[in-house]
């Protein structure tokens, strides 16, 4: 899709697509990286203090880990992409657009691959899960055959 009409040559900077997208993205970790930074380092500045509050040590004990932060990141990266996706192309439109009608299916699925989100809805490999026809894994993946990820937890519900 292009943001110019279609009698005038688009320059790459005005194409919606891959650079664009590129673009949207590094600004988007940026502010994602900034923000995860600010909370951790907020976090232990408050626990390292003479007098620590309850609910400050819960903040710190309540951030996600492993698995769940990637997937939460790789979340933020692409609500943040699209956001800026959005703005950006609200500022040429001046009109409400919704960004994922804006990209190609191409396009969404790079910005599904680069921001790791794809890694998410993934289908795994249920054949190298050891006794998985005995036990339940305890993220649920595997545990429906036929559709791995039915009720696994941190990914989406369609």
């Amino acid at each position: 899709i292009s943001l110019v009409p279609t009698h005038s040559k688009p320059s790459e900077e005005q194409k919606l697509g891959s650079p664009f997208l590129y673009k949207c993205f590094e600004e988007a970790k940026k502010i994602v990286d900034d923000a995860y930074k600010y909370s951790r380092a907020e976090s232990l500045r408050r626990v390292r203090k003479d007098v620590v509050q309850p609910h400050d040590a819960l903040r710190l004990l309540k951030q996600p880990r492993g698995d769940t932060r990637s997937a939460v990141r790789s979340a933020d990266y692409m609500a943040q992409t699209l956001r800026l996706v959005q703005e950006k192309v609200h500022t040429v439109h001046k009109r409400s657009l919704n960004a994922t009608d804006l990209l190609s299916p191409e396009d969404l699925t790079e910005l599904a691959r680069i921001t790791g989100c794809s890694a998410q809805v993934r289908a795994p490999n249920c054949v190298t899960t050891p006794n998985i026809n005995k036990y339940r894994t305890a993220t649920s993946v595997c545990n429906n055959l036929k559709n791995p990820r039915l009720g696994a937890s941190n990914t989406p519900f369609a």
